[in-house]
């Protein structure tokens, strides 16, 4: 099973509203390939001069970093007025229907 990175922008009047709204739309569109497969986030303020994708990517990167890996919770950047960037690792996973089509014997 592989690991891909996400970066998604959630509105909501704070962060914990807008993680919540961030993994309500992820799970409708089934399975969930970012933020609805994570148990939490950790936010963080990007360093001076350092674009919030950059930080982000930067944090993605590093073994050392607390959001490194599928395992870890998400990262959270306020970046605006109601606005977060949410950013992690997620499993590519596949839905039960293909799962068991694939577990079928071919002949």
């Amino acid at each position: 099973m592989s690991v891909t990175k996400f970066m998604t922008v959630s509105k909501g009047e704070d962060a914990g509203w807008a993680y919540l709204e961030g993994c309500r739309v992820d799970m409708i569109a089934y399975p969930p390939t970012g933020l609805g497969q994570k148990y939490g986030f950790r936010i963080f303020e990007p360093e001076d001069g350092e674009s919030p994708e950059a930080f982000a990517e930067r944090l993605l990167s590093d073994p050392a970093s607390p959001v490194y890996g599928a395992d870890a919770p998400a990262g959270c950047i306020p970046t605006g007025d109601e606005e977060f960037l949410f950013f992690g690792a997620a499993r590519e996973l596949s839905t039960f229907g293909e799962t068991y089509l694939s577990s079928l014997p071919t002949e």
